[in-house]
């Protein structure tokens, strides 16, 4: 981001930077997707499932992938916004709203039920324990938690994307 602004500012370079909330929908392959994955998977202990869910007050400013498709398409036709930035988001719902919606989409339920881990410190700790081993292995944290994911979840990520929709 420091590096477009640099050539915006000192070059004249052409761009506009646009911030998405997380992403959701077909061909979404970041954070939320591996939540929604993680969540809707068997939660056998030691199996591939997420075993509990927290954070349940913690909001976020969801994105449906064609909602940032269409800002894009707007920037691109819109010369008035080359040289801004603009947060992109559709809906603020906390991670509890957000899990009944999945439970009614996936299972046609009122909620999801998970027993285990439903105290914020252990989410923390996994994220530590999955961070190590993914450092160990070469690979991506379990369930995409690392301690850079739990942050944001645990804090959460909530605006109103109104200079977007105003100027888009």
């Amino acid at each position: 981001d420091n590096l477009i602004r640099a050539l915006r500012d000192e070059e004249g370079l052409k761009v506009t930077i646009i911030y998405p909330g997380p992403v959701i929908g077909h061909g979404d392959n970041n954070i939320s997707a591996k939540y929604i994955w993680a969540l809707t998977r068997p939660n056998l202990p030691f199996g591939t499932g997420m075993l509990g869910q927290t954070y349940r007050d913690s909001v976020h400013t969801w994105s449906h992938v064609h909602d940032v498709v269409d800002v894009g398409k707007a920037v691109l036709t819109n010369e008035s916004a080359i040289g801004k930035e603009y947060l992109v988001g559709g809906h603020m719902l906390s991670f509890y709203e957000f899990n009944k919606i999945i439970a009614k989409l996936w299972k046609n339920r009122k909620f999801l039920w998970r027993p285990w881990l439903r105290h914020a410190w252990a989410v923390t700790a996994l994220a530590y324990v999955f961070d190590w081993i993914a450092r160990l292995r070469g690979q991506e944290p379990w369930w995409g938690l690392s301690v850079q994911a739990d942050t944001v979840m645990k804090i959460g990520f909530a605006y109103r994307a109104t200079k977007a929709r105003m100027e888009l």
